[in-house]
């Protein structure tokens, strides 16, 4: 199976896209422009909000892209030869599930070991985590990856709780892409996705407490089914789309980029959506999350077919450091929060803060050299190990 360097590169820079928009969610006042509060503009606000230097540091925008890679790779697998489900799962759970229960226990022993308090004049987002020690309980469901209050402990869990319960269902959803055309495993796939998000969040209201969380929850990871199927799909007819991308001209091909880098950027270019995902009623803002993720997905689709298929955007992200990145994206996703954490609660008030959130990036990629190295390596080879048959290559690491 052919390992696509390309798509590692894109997933390092999406990581490290992750790790900026989380240092400066870190400052309240970009914590408002996130949610679309109403704010009296400035050059700064209309710079970080409503143009596509945004797409540096989009958070949202980075997850959207994990998923559609995860697909789009996963995928590989059984276009080629369906694996044996057994050994493809202990793959999949010593890949994502051994360096996040890491994660989570690390993260948990330094809460546990210092008193952390809140810091004035920073945003609420950075305050809800390491907020309180959790109980026996709740830190069980951090182990089952429940996705409850995944903020205290490590924000970015979140996605691997999606990622996880997807693996296993994947099969699923790859006999539904090789059976049919793009066009109805597209609408079939969308319809049985979007209809058992918005069916399972409306029966969640039924209940209360961690039930209505977990369901809600569950609700979520059928919605984000939807962005695995998009990325297997296009892995199925990634020798078609190539095709269609050599043939196209160079004015047709920046009209595409252009188109992308709008699709991508929507959020933020139109931010009346924006506001409607957030400040609605529930069907008027899973429209506006659906309108805006999708048009995410389209982008990043396209970027996708882009980086495989144009010689210069392949040399660029084939160069040293960006598919160093792209090794240690999954430590670097884990860690970072983790020394965001260590560093503003140790070092606010005795350093700025602009030089302690310099500092993040740097130190986060050196810890999660390390953490790739005595975690995250084992931990795939250790699925190797407890599979009985090989695959042949780690192809952007399953």
């Amino acid at each position: 199976m052919r390992r696509y360097e390309e798509l590692d590169a894109l997933r390092g820079i999406a990581s490290l896209e992750v790790v900026l928009s989380h240092c400066l969610l870190v400052y309240p006042i970009f914590l408002a422009i996130f949610y679309h509060a109403p704010l009296k503009e400035n050059w700064q606000i209309i710079l970080l909000a409503k143009t596509p230097l945004h797409s540096l540091f989009g958070g949202n925008e980075a997850v959207i892209l994990f998923f559609v890679l995860s697909g789009f790779v996963l995928s590989l697998l059984y276009l080629k030869k369906s694996p044996n489900y057994i050994e493809y799962i202990v793959r999949r759970i010593c890949r994502i599930y051994l360096p996040y229960i890491f994660s989570i226990v690390l993260s948990l022993f330094l809460l546990e070991s210092f008193n952390w308090t809140a810091k004035p004049n920073l945003s609420e987002w950075f305050n809800q985590m390491w907020h309180y020690v959790p109980s026996v309980k709740r830190a069980f469901s951090y182990v089952i990856m429940l996705g409850i209050d995944t903020q205290n402990v490590n924000t970015v869990t979140w996605s691997l709780v999606h990622e996880m319960r997807i693996s296993f269902v994947f099969p699923l959803i790859m006999l539904l892409v090789k059976k049919y055309n793009w066009k109805k495993s597209l609408v079939i796939g969308l319809a049985i996705s979007l209809s058992g998000w918005q069916i399972i969040d409306k029966f969640s209201n039924l209940t209360t407490g961690n039930l209505l969380f977990t369901m809600q929850n569950i609700a979520l990871t059928f919605y984000y089914v939807s962005f695995f199927i998009m990325g297997a799909i296009l892995a199925k007819y990634r020798t078609s789309l190539a095709l269609i991308y050599y043939k196209m001209n160079i004015f047709v091909k920046w009209l595409v980029v252009i188109f992308a880098v709008i699709f991508y950027n929507l959020e933020w270019m139109l931010p009346k959506i924006g506001y409607l995902k957030y400040y609605s009623s529930f069907l008027v803002e899973s429209l506006a999350k659906s309108v805006i993720d999708f048009s995410i997905t389209v982008a990043v689709c396209t970027l996708i077919i882009f980086a495989l298929n144009s010689k210069r955007l392949r040399a660029i992200l084939k160069i040293k450091p960006l598919l160093f990145l792209g090794k240690i994206s999954y430590s670097l996703y884990l860690i970072h929060p983790i020394v965001l954490l260590l560093f503003v609660h140790l070092l606010y008030g005795l350093i700025p803060l602009p030089l302690i959130l310099i500092s993040i990036p740097i130190t986060a990629i050196s810890i999660a050299t390390i953490m790739h190295r005595l975690i995250e390596v084992p931990s795939i080879q250790l699925g190797k190990l407890l599979s009985r048959k090989k695959i042949n290559s780690v192809g952007n690491e399953i």
